[in-house]
């Protein structure tokens, strides 16, 4: 370790390195760096509010390092003012309210329902029909009555009669709504396209699952009627629901 110039270091890559070494030996013999904090617990009717603020009592190591710390921003002065407002407060305090309270009340809104194409990305993703299929999908759930589209938007809004049938299905067995089911039928079709297995056993093996299914939807169909009663468009005062096609 010795003094240096620029010149000496071969240029400005080797200068820096070397300023960078100097500087880090310095900062090895140099005191710690010491902070302070405050901090406020706030106790409003049942509702209790925390706060805290800190700042640099002690620069240390990081001044011959040029390490930026707390305090060093253009809003040191905030952060100081915070920190001497709130070390001024003592346990047991009683604070005066500075403002009323708030006169407007925001709430987080709900995402936006589910656009055709945002539906149709969701069904590649989960692997429910196929490219030529997709499209007739989604037709199908307009034209029966269980979404309602709106055309300037092109999003899908649950009809009641499309949440009492998926209500009722997922009482009984809720394999029948979610995509998991399609979605495996698919992935087998796919393995008898790559020759991974046989048109044979695959289709023996969904016959035998859905089967198996409709034995279960069978011995639990009594509750369907109460979940279904519920929907207005399956009410007395309403004409009967659109007939399914398939």
């Amino acid at each position: 370790m010795k003094l240096a110039t620029p010149r000496q270091c071969e240029g400005e890559a080797g200068w820096a390195l070397y300023q960078y070494i100097c500087r880090h030996f310095v900062a090895s013999l140099s005191a710690d760096c010491t902070f302070e904090t405050a901090s406020l617990r706030v106790q409003l009717g049942t509702e209790t509010f925390e706060a805290s603020a800190t700042r640099c009592t002690q620069r240390g190591w990081t001044e011959a390092l040029g390490v930026r710390v707390a305090g060093d921003d253009e809003e040191g002065d905030a952060a100081e003012a915070s920190f001497q407002a709130m070390s001024a407060v003592r346990a047991g305090a009683r604070l005066a309210l500075a403002s009323a309270a708030a006169t407007e009340v925001g709430w987080t809104q709900p995402p936006p329902h589910l656009s055709e194409s945002e539906l149709l990305g969701l069904m590649e993703e989960h692997g429910v029909g196929t490219d030529a299929s997709m499209a007739q999908h989604v037709s199908n759930v307009i034209r029966r009555g269980f979404v309602h589209l709106d055309e300037s938007s092109r999003r899908l809004t649950p009809a009641p009669l499309g949440l009492a049938l998926v209500h009722a299905m997922m009482l009984i067995d809720e394999g029948l709504v979610l995509p998991c089911v399609r979605a495996n039928i698919e992935r087998e079709c796919g393995r008898i396209a790559r020759g991974e297995a046989s048109f044979e056993a695959v289709v023996e093996e969904t016959l035998g699952m859905f089967k198996r299914r409709f034995e279960h939807f069978v011995r639990r169909a009594h509750r369907r009627p109460s979940v279904l009663a519920t929907c207005p468009i399956l009410s007395p005062h309403h004409s009967d629901p659109p007939p399914c096609d398939d």
